[in-house]
């Protein structure tokens, strides 16, 4: 495997990498790579830190076991480098166990090695596994900071597991960590999910209150928590405050407006939506029409879904299933 990681490293690390540090990180792999001066270990650290973050990781491992086999002392500091650029490769199963490898030698990991790990658990949606991160972390009296929660409350959103996203919240809380707005957003998007609406508003008010600058991904959360819960008349005061805040709604708020309006029984307001969309910002979709469908399906308006399916037939889209059944019933 070494000998393949090298050989991968060498066809394409050239081609990622861009300005002078990935000149520099390129420069140190094909070092050690030719032999043709003496290894020391900055220069493998270099090599492993600059194949991770060109997502090289089966070239940092390559360099990470000709570090051993050279008869260099392995130390946190290139555990961590080999970490992090397994966490950075999505290869979340080998940084947990490079992480195991380094406690079973009685070595001390740092935060920097336990945030790689969650980071890369919440990368593979693996929610159980940033979580026991975070634990251990903690149990060896290390200081989880906001990059840790972070990424384990985003872990948790992609696992729908709103309610430790939240205990994640109180716990920052009751260690004076301040959220940031990634945060508050990878809470909010865990809200989503379970269309957790109103702990989701809660949220996204919590990041006006404190000053921070809300992001368009934190009010498309709160729309679509708002929308899976059909509460279309919060959506719309969502978009409004959208425009407060000098941002402009894209394809996904548009969409889960009209999927609120669909199930608010709101047909007059989605298909009012679907001709006003502003076709500056986004290009109408398929999904916008089936939403709106949908909606006059729904209240009975069969003619007038009948027309706008002629409408999407005319502007050469391939209707779904969806479309065709809710037009035709």
């Amino acid at each position: 495997m070494v000998a393949e990681a090298k050989g991968s490293n060498g066809a394409n690390g050239s081609n990622r990498s861009n300005g002078s540090q990935g000149a520099k990180w390129h420069e140190a792999s094909a070092r050690l790579l030719s032999r043709t001066r003496p290894a020391s270990e900055r220069l493998y650290c270099r090599a492993i830190s600059g194949c991770g973050r060109n997502q090289h990781w089966e070239a940092a491992l390559a360099h990470f076991s000709d570090f051993q086999e050279n008869g260099f002392q392995i130390n946190r500091i290139i555990y961590s480098a080999g970490i992090s650029a397994c966490a950075l490769g999505t290869q979340w199963q080998r940084s947990l166990a490079l992480l195991s490898q380094l406690t079973a030698e009685g070595g001390q990991p740092d935060v920097v090695s336990y945030n790689a790990v969650v980071s890369a658990s919440h990368a593979a949606s693996k929610w159980q596994s940033a979580l026991a991160a975070l634990r251990e972390l903690k149990s060896l009296d290390l200081e989880a900071n906001v990059v840790t929660y972070s990424a384990a409350l985003s872990a948790c959103g992609k696992g729908q597991q709103w309610l430790l996203a939240m205990q994640l919240l109180e716990e920052m809380s009751e260690e004076k960590l301040l959220p940031n707005v990634i945060t508050y957003s990878s809470a909010i998007a865990a809200c989503e999910k379970c269309a957790q609406w109103r702990t989701a508003l809660a949220l996204l008010t919590a990041i006006l209150v404190s000053h921070l600058k809300a992001n368009l991904i934190s009010f498309n959360s709160a729309i679509s928590a708002c929308e899976k819960a059909g509460r279309w008349q919060e959506v719309l005061c969502l978009l409004q405050a959208l425009s407060g805040q000098d941002l402009r709604p894209d394809e996904v708020s548009y969409n889960a407006m009209l999927s609120a309006f669909e199930k608010g029984g709101q047909w007059q307001r989605a298909l009012e939506s679907l001709r006003q969309a502003p076709g500056d910002s986004f290009e109408i979709s398929i999904i916008s029409y089936s939403a709106t469908i949908s909606a006059c399906e729904k209240s009975g308006q069969w003619q007038v879904a009948l027309q706008l399916l002629e409408e999407l037939q005319s502007e050469n889209f391939r209707g779904d299933v969806i479309v065709y059944s809710a037009a035709s019933r």
